[in-house]
């Protein structure tokens, strides 16, 4: 049972985020990320009655690029509200989900001392992480537009949270299904929450990871015939765009593996040590960053499912035909 430092905790870091988010709201025009046009269109063909499809194409196709739990949130807000303020309402949505999901880790990191339990360790010291990593700049740009992030970071958190308590397979399942539905990357987190249900001691039973699966693969399914039924629509001039997340591995295959996986830590490097003007200071800094963050990676498998799900999450990036940052690097004032 929840303490109430615990749940104090967690309402102060959702209260201060919340705060944040607030004061980043923008009334900027929607469609400037791409991502959010396509998003505002779905939810305005969903809103209008017109199905699950891309009201600005010729013959409005089915939607195969993005699964559509998020476009489906934002339909009532789209159906009833003028764009402008529709796109704002959204906004505000977005402000809200990640002021939740910032409490909600925020209570859970501090419930199951994620960051250790040394007598020195001070209590405050989960609830100053997570929100400093809630106000981080990333963060706040992807709230502050029709991002489908913020939803997919509250079940995250939810299907985490579910899996470290290990007392409801099911609830796992459905959240991760949810997850799922939200952004494809969200095979990651059942991957990792299965392989942390099977590894961690005491290894549950297999009905309990059958009951995590279940829901995942009946959305998954229900999402692939959709797909599979509609993906024709899309003109093939348009697949990158429009088309499901084959087209991009079909032309790239694993090519990119080589130049993604020295790159993935670089825009954790660039964040956080963008600043430095030396070129030798800043390597050393990434270098020793990036080992102590493989360590915690290490140390956070074995007590949370968020390790494993991080992991398969890299796997996956590794994998992306899309670099992580321009290979070039940062610009520093001192080299370049």
């Amino acid at each position: 049972m929840a303490s109430t430092g615990e749940v104090k905790a967690g309402l102060v870091t959702a209260a201060a985020t919340l705060a944040v988010g607030i004061l980043t709201l923008n009334q900027a025009l929607v469609g400037v990320f791409y991502d959010d046009g396509l998003y505002a269109g779905l939810a305005t063909a969903i809103g209008s009655g017109l199905g699950y499809v891309h009201p600005n194409l010729p013959g409005m196709p089915g939607a195969v690029h993005y699964p559509p739990l998020y476009p489906v949130l934002l339909a009532p807000l789209f159906a009833v509200l003028p764009v402008g303020g529709a796109a704002l309402a959204a906004k505000i949505l977005n402000v809200l989900l990640n002021a939740g999901a910032a409490g909600l880790i925020a209570w859970h990191a501090t419930r199951t001392e994620l960051l250790g339990s040394a007598p020195q360790t001070p209590r405050w010291l989960p609830s100053a992480v997570v929100f400093a990593a809630a106000i981080a700049m990333p963060v706040l740009a992807t709230q502050s537009v029709l991002f489908a992030e913020p939803l997919f970071a509250v079940l995250l958190a939810l299907a985490i949270v579910v899996a470290d308590r290990g007392a409801s397979p099911w609830m796992a399942g459905v959240v991760g299904a949810l997850a799922l539905l939200t952004r494809s990357i969200g095979i990651a987190i059942v991957a990792g929450v299965v392989c942390f249900l099977l590894l961690r001691p005491p290894r549950v039973p297999r009905r309990s990871v059958a009951a995590v699966l279940l829901p995942v693969l009946v959305a998954g399914i229900a999402w692939a015939i959709w797909v599979a039924t509609h993906q024709h629509q899309i003109d093939p001039a348009l697949a990158l765009g429009y088309g499901n997340y084959s087209a991009h591995l079909q032309q790239a295959g694993l090519s990119a593996v080589g130049v993604n996986v020295p790159d993935m830590s670089r825009p954790l490097e660039s964040l956080t040590f963008g600043w430095v003007p030396v070129r030798w200071l800043y390597d050393i800094l990434a270098m020793v960053s990036l080992g102590i963050g493989l360590y915690g990676l290490v140390v956070l498998s074995r007590v949370s499912a968020i390790g494993l799900s991080l992991v398969f999450y890299l796997v996956i990036l590794a994998i992306w035909p899309h670099p992580p940052i321009d290979s070039s690097g940062p610009s520093f004032p001192g080299w370049r």
